[in-house]
């Protein structure tokens, strides 16, 4: 509820914007971002990373976050995802998800010394293929999106056992205070990676609740 002049003095004000384009490459644009990054409030790095690796792949993960945060019969995911419109804001969500795609896509990978790698690496290489593949950038968006569907669809099945499957509840221990635990999440896709999807075991577990139960305790025995 702004006055007259309020409003005036809003709308007259001048705002100077550089503007970069024709990078060199993506590592370029990195280093010119984060310099300028410096002289203002700094951003988080997930907040940089979705700035300079900005994809048809970052609005796909942005547009479900908020989907799975708003729509009421996907509760149980959002708990499991621990969904809040902070973490969100921080993009402390999102930044998760991208770990998970890429060990859906690429399975565990040595090289990578933390799990901010796995979507450093992810959200890189999908800007990349977008600009030099777009034909190939379009089959990884479809073949991203089933994978993740199915993986999601057995970690909605997971929390008619344990409310909290991306922690440490997953083998018997009370975490209320940390709802999502990248290691876990790691380990799950990892699982799913490997052995689980394209497989009629798959399906059982997602269907039938008492697969589902075994399921749990099987990861929970061997967590443990």
């Amino acid at each position: 509820d702004l006055s007259t002049d309020e409003k005036t003095a809003f709308i007259d004000a001048k705002m100077s914007v550089t503007i970069f384009d024709d990078f060199p490459g993506v590592d370029f644009e990195m280093e010119i971002f984060s310099r300028y990054n410096k002289g203002t409030k700094p951003l988080s790095p997930q907040e940089i990373r979705h700035a300079a690796y900005n994809s048809r792949f970052n609005t796909f993960v942005n547009d479900y976050v908020k989907k799975v945060k708003d729509e009421p019969e996907l509760k149980k995911l959002a708990n499991a995802y621990n969904i809040s419109l902070d973490r969100i804001q921080k993009k402390k969500v999102q930044e998760g998800v991208f770990v998970i795609l890429s060990i859906l896509e690429s399975g565990i990978n040595e090289d990578y010394s933390k799990s901010l790698d796995y979507a450093e690496e992810y959200m890189k290489s999908k800007k990349e293929l977008e600009k030099n593949s777009p034909d190939k950038a379009e089959q990884s968006y479809f073949d991203m999106q089933r994978v993740f569907e199915k993986f999601n669809s057995l970690i909605q099945a997971m929390t008619k056992v344990v409310e909290y499957p991306f922690s440490k509840e997953l083998y018997g221990v009370s975490s209320r205070n940390y709802k999502f635990q990248i290691s876990i999440a790691m380990i799950l896709a990892g699982i799913f990676e490997k052995y689980l999807y394209n497989t009629e075991y798959l399906e059982n577990v997602i269907i039938d609740e008492n697969e589902t139960e075994k399921f749990v305790r099987i990861i929970g025995r061997t967590l443990q």
